[in-house]
């Protein structure tokens, strides 16, 4: 979103789709010259030191945090040390010039940053403690409309893509470029015609007329707990179908198990119709929705993609939204590729 806004008066360099990895890091910092104007790069926290690396390279004046939740455990022994690393982002920050842009709404923000000794905090979120408050936030058509305050002053404001977290961007995007120098009325008319990551819950016309939410780049528990609100959100008047699985950076230990049950948890809190859950790493998503009450036909345990298949066809008609929230390389016979093709007919590869 921040790219998008500035490419119009700037010369960007910017992380390239979602590749953030240390590995591409050096072709980034190798890539800004004499003629960048600005840099946007978004950083993952995989381990202990990771993102105070990035920082001390990178050096950023302008810094992000959207929020704490748990991702990366499988190089981390506990979530308490995966929070802990996502708060090095202060790292090297000048106390006095730095920008710090923080999710006022974020619990574990509050547990584990501590921002006293910093002059430039800004905060974003819904409670009048936000500097960028969004009001009145609803879903329209083809995304998120919602009411921008800053300063006492307010503006209309849409961006493209459903679900609540969509809004957060949003502001976190707007604030950024503030300080940049553009003004928010521009920001705005910049993020009405945002064009959405592919396979970040795209929404596409699939096979015999369903609606399918293509959500397959990654999947982490955040990132699915979220998926399934937009599911049930979008599917008041439709039966609700959530194909679910491997969380790969989860890890395997006792904490990750921990994450799947709670998926299961989400998903039955969701009222989701289906839960149809893929592969051995991710059984404990559907323990979890049997453990909270979810209907046990309404459950399905599935290894390949033959098996998922059989499962939905049956509900593929223009009643039925299907949410994919799986990651490429979890089943066989076909592929999952082979079976989000089928779904999904005319998706381009």
């Amino acid at each position: 979103m921040i790219r998008q806004i500035l490419i119009e008066d700037y010369k960007v360099k910017a992380t390239w789709m979602s590749m953030n990895s240390m590995s591409v890091n050096l072709r980034y910092l190798t890539g800004i010259d004499d003629t960048t104007e600005v840099a946007v790069f978004e950083m993952p926290v995989a381990y202990p030191g990771y993102l105070k690396v990035a920082c001390r390279y990178f050096q950023p004046q302008i810094r992000i945090l959207l929020n704490i939740g748990v991702h990366h455990l499988a190089d981390c022994e506990t979530p308490e040390e995966y929070m802990k690393a996502k708060a090095e982002i202060v790292e090297g920050l000048d106390p006095n010039s730095g920008i710090l842009i923080l999710n006022a709404d974020d619990e574990n923000i509050k547990r584990v940053l501590d921002v006293s000794h910093l002059q430039g905090v800004v905060y974003i979120g819904k409670g009048d403690d936000s500097q960028f408050q969004a009001k009145d936030i609803k879903y329209a058509n083809g995304g998120m409309a919602f009411t921008l305050k800053y300063q006492n002053k307010e503006y209309d404001a849409f961006i493209p893509g459903y679900g609540e977290h969509n809004v957060y961007n949003a502001l976190a995007a707007i604030a950024a470029v503030f300080y940049v120098g553009v003004d928010i009325p521009v920001a705005i008319q910049r993020l009405s015609l945002f064009e959405q990551v592919e396979e970040h819950l795209e929404f596409k016309r699939g096979m015999n007329e369903c609606t399918v939410i293509n959500d397959t780049w990654n999947s982490s528990p955040l990132s699915m707990a979220t998926a399934l609100g937009v599911l049930s959100d979008m599917s008041k008047e439709k039966q609700s179908i959530a194909l679910l699985g491997y969380m790969p950076q989860l890890g395997e230990g006792p904490y990750a198990i921990k994450q799947y049950e709670d998926m299961g948890k989400k998903a039955a809190e969701s009222k989701i119709d289906i839960l149809v859950v893929v592969g051995e790493e991710a059984k404990a998503i559907g323990t979890g929705a049997l453990k909270c009450g979810m209907d046990s036909n309404k459950v399905y345990f599935c290894n390949t993609g033959d098996e998922v298949y059989n499962v939905l066809a049956p509900y593929l008609n223009e009643n039925t939204i299907i949410l994919l929230k799986v990651t490429h390389r979890v089943m066989k016979k076909p592929t999952f590729k082979e079976l989000r093709n089928k779904l999904i007919p005319d998706n381009e590869e």
